[in-house]
């Protein structure tokens, strides 16, 4: 009796395994043949709204409802996702007054579903990223500021959530609004959870800001002593990679004393020293020399000072880097040989001056390296 139970258990087990199959191969072949209609679908409404507010005309109050009822679906995003790189192939120009319109849907969207999955959640940031809303010249008068701020404050806890997708998709969505106290609001938030912070994703997260880099920096300048160490290491690294000159002069005193504290965290340290290479400062010269000279205790401080003396001139500059050719850490001697020759001094009298073979070595080895780059180049 118990082998025929077993045996019509196992049977049975088999032939539920069996329709599940069936259920799932019957389920995709669905899906492979609705998916290429719903993404048609959404692409028409698309255009449709495009060319309707193109004459002048408002939207299609239907659609517009129909659209609100499928995109808390992944697979809505999904077809809103390749509508948007289908129809914004040729420019994402005549994009702009469709977004700008889809602003109060999108607000309701976002609160819908703040219950969603965290895939969801990521999927929606990620559309609001696509947006680029900050950077939308019809959203420019306050009411849509406002707006765009609220969007971003309903999104927010998600930079903290609980998939490295979810925070960096939210994190930008934030920053391409580009309301700056939202920004800084999540950065706060980020501060209380230090290790989530990835101070290289961040820094090039704060190049997508859309507005004025001053408003963003006055902001964090009034919130960066009280920033966890990586959270300043970002903010540092942010001012560094901006190209279009704007002041930090406020941020200076703090980055000077980082610079020249033994108390400071390291990598705090060595992004004040990466700054003050990129951003040459007279008053940071004495810090970065003594830093080259106290090799022993922070090769890592010294290598990284070697290399930002290339941006100080001077008969003590290549002295120190001279004296830094003898160094035990092949690094520094590397960056010290680096320097000299950036900064025009001629390897062939360091090598003759030098009793060291350490020191002849690396500068002989750099020059060697310099040279073939340049007839690597020169090469028709």
């Amino acid at each position: 009796m118990l082998a025929e139970n077993l045996v019509v258990g196992c049977i049975y087990l088999c032939l539920c395994m069996m329709l599940f199959d069936l259920y799932l191969l019957v389920f995709h072949q669905v899906e492979k043949r609705l998916t290429p209609r719903r993404d048609k679908k959404v692409r028409l409404l698309f255009a449709g709204q495009i060319g309707r507010l193109g004459a002048g005309q408002p939207l299609d109050a239907k659609g517009q409802k129909w659209l609100m009822r499928f995109l808390p679906r992944p697979r809505g995003l999904d077809a809103f996702l390749s509508a948007m790189g289908t129809l914004g192939a040729d420019g994402v120009e005549r994009l702009i007054p469709y977004y700008a319109a889809c602003l109060p849907m999108l607000e309701s969207l976002v609160r819908k579903t703040r219950k969603e999955p965290k895939e969801y959640r990521a999927q929606l940031a990620y559309v609001l990223y696509r947006m680029d809303l900050g950077k939308n010249p019809e959203l420019a008068d306050a009411a849509s500021h406002t707006r765009l701020h609220d969007l971003s404050e309903a999104i927010l806890e998600d930079v903290i959530g609980e998939s490295v997708y979810l925070r960096e998709n939210t994190l930008r969505a934030v920053i391409t609004i580009g309301r700056p106290k939202a920004v800084r609001h999540a950065l706060q938030l980020l501060a209380r959870h230090p290790l989530l912070v990835n101070h290289q994703l961040l820094a090039d997260d704060l190049l997508l800001f859309p507005g004025n880099p001053r408003t963003l920096l006055d902001l964090l300048h009034s919130q960066f002593e009280d920033f966890c160490p990586m959270l300043q290491v970002s903010c540092i690294n942010y001012m560094r990679l901006l190209k279009d000159g704007c002041s930090q002069e406020r941020f200076i005193p703090a980055m000077q004393r980082r610079l020249e504290s033994d108390e400071t965290n390291g990598e705090v340290r060595l992004a004040a020293i990466r700054f003050f290479a990129s951003h040459p400062l007279p008053a940071a010269k004495p810090a970065l020399l003594r830093l080259l000279a106290d090799d022993k205790s922070a090769y890592n401080f010294a290598a990284v000072a070697a290399m930002a003396l290339k941006a100080y001139p001077g008969q003590d500059t290549v002295a120190s880097l001279v004296r830094g050719l003898s160094s035990r850490n092949w690094y520094v001697r590397f960056n010290c040989a680096d320097s000299l020759l950036s900064l025009g001094v001629e390897y062939e009298a360091v090598v003759r001056a030098s009793d060291d073979p350490y020191a002849r070595e690396m500068m002989i080895y750099r020059s060697e390296v310099l040279l073939r780059k340049e007839n690597r180049e020169n090469v028709p």
